[in-house]
């Protein structure tokens, strides 16, 4: 009966482990690039200069990246469905950083788990205990294991919630 209830007890805490540890999106900053284009194919260039046309920012023009479904490379972490995630090349092949992405209706913000503050609270908790409240809005930054964090929760149209997630790190941040 001991034997039955430590294993029970020892499969609860690796259960519990698991999840909560962060999603490694399955590629480091600093990685080759050319890995995540095996994985995930070749840039989708005309996706990608569409994509930079709409943003303001100079220096990211430069970048390249290649975009898939947050399920796809963090299928451990329960919510998030229709979260993106884009992988940043440098354009010297190697991997500059990440970025997710999540927009909900507002009217869901009481399932938390479709939201990408649940998925930061749960990992990142003692960094960020001012975004627990599902209605704030803004801006945080933090860094942990070596990584910069930068998170953004903003209100469009009083009906969707926007959220962006940048992962990089101290000797890439420049490049965002």
């Amino acid at each position: 009966m001991k034997k039955i209830i430590i294993f029970i007890f020892l499969v609860v805490l690796n259960f519990n482990y698991a999840h909560s540890e962060e999603c490694g999106f399955g590629f480091e900053i600093g990685d080759n690039f050319s890995d995540v284009t095996e994985s995930f194919g070749e840039i989708d260039l005309d996706h990608a200069e569409n994509t930079m046309e709409h943003n303001l920012s100079e220096e990211m023009k430069n970048l390249l990246f290649i975009e898939t479904d947050f399920k796809i490379l963090c299928p451990e972490e329960e919510g998030l469905d229709f979260a993106k995630v884009k992988i940043y090349s440098l354009g010297d092949d190697k991997v500059g950083g990440f970025v997710v992405t999540s927009n909900a209706h507002v009217s869901e913000i009481d399932d938390k788990s479709q939201f990408l503050f649940n998925y930061i609270t749960n990992n990142y908790r003692d960094q960020t205990d001012t975004i627990e409240d599902p209605k704030w809005l803004g801006s945080i930054s933090w860094e942990a294991n070596n990584k910069k964090f930068y998170y953004n929760r903003i209100l469009k149209f009083k009906k969707m919630v926007v959220e962006d997630l940048l992962i990089t790190n101290n000797e890439f941040k420049k490049y965002f």
